[in-house]
């Protein structure tokens, strides 16, 4: 998930399990499909990274400024014009790093599909007569959930009351 400013972490959790009470409410039928996918900026190479923000007019001052904020050892913050302490910085960013979903955005134009993490990945049934979830589960490539399903750790889609 992508830091995303005024939103709660469990927002999209509590959405999903909004989603599939109303469906089993309702009586309807379907596939719930989790799917995890790898963080694209981590894997990408950085010079399609700097291509892609120079192809959609990013400046070359821009462009360097990304460069050295994903490419150099130490990092500090400034804070009312102060730097503060500085800290080592390994391939990626860290969680709720602005940048993030700057450059999720700017890889996923460059990207025809996402790297599935298949073991991270599962597919259930909604409703009692939903088409057959371990044939779906195979195209997919992933595990047909037997047990519940978790979202950031949480169950999703059981009776709440348990």
């Amino acid at each position: 998930m992508v830091f995303v400013k005024n939103r709660q972490i469990v927002d999209s959790y509590v959405i999903a399990g909004e989603i599939i009470h109303s469906w089993k409410r309702n009586g309807n039928r379907g596939l719930l499909i989790k799917m995890d996918f790898e963080k694209a900026s981590d894997n990408v190479d950085h010079d399609i990274l700097f291509e892609v923000m120079r192809k959609i007019d990013f400046g070359e001052k821009w462009v360097e400024w990304i460069r050295w904020c994903i490419s150099s050892l130490l990092k500090s913050v400034l804070i009312n014009g102060y730097p503060m302490k500085e800290f080592p910085m390994e391939r990626g960013l860290r969680m709720g790093d602005p940048l993030s979903p700057l450059l999720f955005n700017l890889v996923a134009e460059v990207l025809c599909s996402l790297k599935i993490n298949f073991h991270k990945s599962y597919l259930d049934k909604i409703g009692k007569k939903a088409p057959g979830d371990v044939e779906w589960a195979q195209v997919f490539r992933c595990a047909s959930a037997t047990l519940l399903i978790t979202y950031l750790g949480l169950p999703l889609g059981g009776n709440p009351s348990r």
